[in-house]
């Protein structure tokens, strides 16, 4: 299930990918355009202190652009949500993996009859269990919250044989995601004198410039729920 190439979000707010100054230069653009064509002019010209006013809004506007939506926009960005245009009337439930070719994107969080809401990997709720290609070991799979190009990993063994450039993929132990999906290659090892090892990944999926993603079903993932459902309830019944 694919992701269309052509939305309000593409169109109105350019996918979420444009920048800060470019973001403040065209809603300032719009305020004077739209001042401009609704006869500003001719007003102020008769009214007088009424341009001042208008004057003391936009640098009003200014100062809560920069002192707080900056804020606002970073609170979000630790999320980073991806809305879909696939929803329950298209078989889309919660939990299932959302991927990109063979690379993980995220997970389905929240559904409606025509959309759906994406945790990605690069949310600081994200959380996945690893395996190395090569080594075999497991670790955990992460987002620190400080760069969309780079994840992390820990809680590998400090005995693997881990090496700079070394795939990672996603595990069986994990009823998010079907086992080697792709996740990315190590950049970059911190072992020191702690019992695991922990580093940074450069993963496989470019968030920035995502537009197509797939939708999977786990085909163990209702039974498994099922089952952790079922014996939870009767721990509680004892």
């Amino acid at each position: 299930k694919n992701k269309s190439s052509a939305t309000s979000e593409d169109y109105f707010i350019q996918s979420r990918a444009m920048g800060g100054i470019a973001v403040f230069f065209s809603v300032a653009a719009t305020w004077w355009s739209a001042f401009a064509f609704l006869g500003s002019n001719g007003y102020f010209y008769t009214t007088g202190p009424m341009y001042w006013t208008a004057f003391a809004w936009n640098v009003l506007f200014g100062i809560m652009y920069f002192g707080v939506g900056k804020k606002i926009w970073y609170m979000g960005k630790l999320n980073n949500y991806i809305t879909l245009n696939k929803g329950s009337e298209d078989g889309v439930t919660p939990k299932m993996s959302v991927i990109s070719g063979n690379s993980i994107v995220g997970y389905v969080v929240s559904v409606s009859p025509h959309f759906s809401i994406v945790l990605s990997a690069i949310s600081k709720e994200f959380k996945t269990s690893g395996m190395f290609k090569k080594d075999q070991a497991i670790c955990l799979i992460f987002w620190d919250g400080l760069h969309p190009k780079r994840l992390s990993f820990t809680e590998a063994s400090k005995y693997s044989a881990i090496h700079i450039g070394d795939t990672i993929v996603t595990t069986s132990f994990s009823l998010l995601f079907p086992s080697n999906i792709d996740v990315g290659t190590v950049e970059t090892i911190e072992n020191g004198n702690r019992a695991f090892i922990s580093g940074t990944i450069k993963p496989f999926t470019d968030f920035e410039k995502l537009k197509y993603v797939s939708i999977v079903e786990h085909s163990l993932m209702k039974e498994s729920h099922d089952l952790e459902s079922k014996t939870i309830g009767e721990d509680k019944d004892d």
